[in-house]
């Protein structure tokens, strides 16, 4: 295995990391054994990209959420500054967005809420200036700044923020667990108050779901159970609340309006840039109409082979090492339809 894992080494980059380096972060962004192995696998990925001096913001993200898991607020928040720092200097705009928002549910927990607004507005200006409208970090950033709104009583700003969670809610599914269900647990907390049980409880269901296949998200556990009892003592809708629409809805609303993405404009019109450069190693897409993937969900979905790639086939290396590398051509397309058999799959198939 050895043998085989110095075949993926590039002569033209020595300290690029090893398959292994590569395989211990994709286990961290799946959490598919939970948060103290996804902190384990954390922490070697930084061990052995650090080993590479191989700079992406992915390994210390993946670290800083791993550790929030586990309730150590103040060691996440020291490794997800460090992802940030990086992700500022790299470009890697949804890694870095997500980092932010990591950052602001600390200050959240901190009761520093001043901060925790300032950091989700820097996420979503970074979204901004790299021209990404629909992201898998959207939902996080809406509820965040809806929470934020909430706090200094702008009920009409809070509201405008749940309804764009609402239509990108979709994006965060169980391959990227730990988003999906701290997104969910914040836009519920938004919705409770707001007076608005229903869509809470809507929410709440989603995260049930979530945890029934992905059971070992650590503090989120609690998180969940403390919102399921509070919803438990309230009884029926308010029609002066918000609602949310349950995920089945929002298929069939996206169903409904073939050829648009979420933002109303026709595909044709939005097409497909060339890749570009961004976290977590992979290739990303810039302007991809809705159903499109870049940074740590592009990660899980190019690695769908994994545990059927042999070591002496570097394909998969070479497609995780595409995004790293601001001078690689674009991904052959033969390759790319290999790796895009379906992020969820490979959370299953490890």
């Amino acid at each position: 295995m050895a043998d085989d894992d110095r075949s993926y080494g590039d002569p033209a980059r020595p300290g690029a990391p090893s398959a292994e380096a590569w395989t211990a972060l994709l286990r961290a962004l799946l959490c598919w054994r939970g948060a103290e192995q996804m902190r384990a696998d954390a922490d070697e990925a930084v061990c052995r990209f650090a080993a590479g001096s191989f700079v992406t913001p992915a390994p210390a993200l993946m670290q800083g959420i791993a550790y929030i898991l586990c309730g150590d607020l103040e060691g996440g928040d020291e490794s997800l500054e460090d992802a940030v720092s990086v992700g500022e200097v790299t470009g890697a705009p949804e890694d870095l967005a997500v980092g932010l928002c990591e950052r602001s549910l600390v200050a959240m927990a901190h009761d520093q809420w001043d901060r925790a607004e300032v950091l989700s507005g820097r996420a979503r200006a970074v979204l901004c200036r790299a021209g990404i409208e629909e992201s898998f970090a959207t939902p996080l950033i809406c509820a965040l700044r809806a929470r934020a709104a909430i706090h200094r009583a702008d009920v009409p700003a809070a509201r405008r923020e749940l309804l764009s969670a609402q239509h990108l809610r979709h994006l965060l599914t169980y391959a990227l667990p730990y988003l999906a269900v701290q997104a969910r647990i914040e836009l519920a907390r938004a919705h409770l108050a707001l007076a608005g049980p229903a869509g809470a409880r809507t929410l709440i269901r989603e995260v049930d779901d979530l945890l029934r296949r992905r059971p070992g998200l650590g503090t989120l556990i609690g998180e969940a159970r403390a919102l399921r009892a509070q919803l438990s003592k309230l009884r029926g809708p308010n029609a002066l609340g918000t609602s949310a629409l349950t995920a089945a809805e929002l298929r069939r609303r996206r169903a409904a309006r073939p050829g648009q993405c979420l933002s109303g404009r026709p595909v044709r019109e939005r097409g497909v840039a060339r890749y570009g450069t961004g976290g977590a190693g992979m290739p990303a897409r810039r302007g991809m109409p809705c159903g499109g993937c870049s940074s740590l969900e592009g990660t899980v979905e190019r690695g769908i082979k994994i545990t059927r790639l042999r070591f002496n086939d570097g394909r998969f290396l070479g497609l995780l090492k595409q995004r790293a590398d601001l001078n690689a051509p674009p991904v052959d397309r033969n390759d790319e339809k290999t790796g895009l058999a379906g992020a969820e799959e490979l959370s299953d198939l490890l």
